[in-house]
């Protein structure tokens, strides 16, 4: 009977979220066919979004080599309360949240903005071609440097390139492992470092495969793309165990 009670509070308390998602940003707008939801008082943020989304969306289908399945919404917020509210996330812990149809977009400085727009756009495509399940066991530095490598930085605005090598080299770093889990995940807390640090590292190794296996990388994302499990697409495409490719990629940073 509590397993039941319980239940139908959460089924009440995922509807109540459900009705905050579709009603906090009421106002639209159309732009290249990409419709914008915005909260009164994001106006100037929506225009910046607007001369900024094109290049967005052509750098983020070049970096997965796949199209969008359908047009994201993009709902962007005037005030942090309303971010939280609707996300469910603190604007200052996080500058996006993507959801298979779309994004959220939190109140944030105008040059941050064209990085930010790319790396949750990366998220919003990933999450289009694959299920929730399967994103979430895709292993995190794959999906975070994926959508930092596409987005030149963006979501690591204060770890630059050379911070991030340099703790590399002394071994403040991560590993990459093949398997995710739901319940232990491999994050940036996992490897006791903070999520620029983690995303920017993982850009660096996502750049280093992209460049140097050009073919078994467009390969992986091919296998990832339809579906596939990271270890079994891994495993399809590149003919060197993953621990000898972060080696590599560890001697190339001298």
């Amino acid at each position: 009977r509590l397993t039941k009670q319980v239940l139908i509070r959460k089924t009440l308390l995922f509807l109540l979220w459900l009705i905050a998602l579709t009603s906090a940003c009421t106002s639209q707008r159309v732009n290249h066919g990409y419709r914008m939801k915005y909260e009164t008082g994001s106006e100037l943020l929506v225009s910046e979004i607007e001369q900024s989304l094109p290049l967005a969306l052509a750098r983020v289908e070049k970096g997965h080599q796949h199209r969008f399945k359908k047009e994201p919404v993009i709902n962007v917020f005037a005030t942090n309360q309303k971010f939280k509210e609707v996300t469910g996330y603190q604007a200052h812990r996080v500058a996006g949240v993507s959801k298979p149809d779309g994004l959220f977009l939190a109140p944030q400085p105008p040059a941050q903005l064209p990085g930010v727009l790319e790396h949750e756009l990366s998220h919003v495509l990933l999450r289009q071609w694959i299920n929730s399940y399967r994103f979430h066991i895709t292993p995190i530095w794959f999906r975070e440097g994926l959508a930092t490598w596409i987005a030149d930085g963006g979501g690591a605005d204060t770890v630059s390139v050379e911070q991030a090598k340099q703790a590399i080299q002394t071994g403040i770093t991560f590993r990459p492992n093949q398997i995710e889990s739901t319940f232990f995940r491999k994050g940036a807390q996992h490897w006791n470092l903070t999520h620029h640090m983690f995303y920017r590292q993982a850009s660096l190794f996502i750049g280093f495969i992209a460049v140097n296996y050009s073919a078994a990388w467009r390969n992986l994302l091919v296998h990832v793309h339809d579906g596939m499990s990271f270890s079994k697409a891994y495993a399809m495409s590149f003919d060197v165990d993953i621990e000898t490719l972060w080696g590599s990629f560890i001697d190339s940073l001298d």
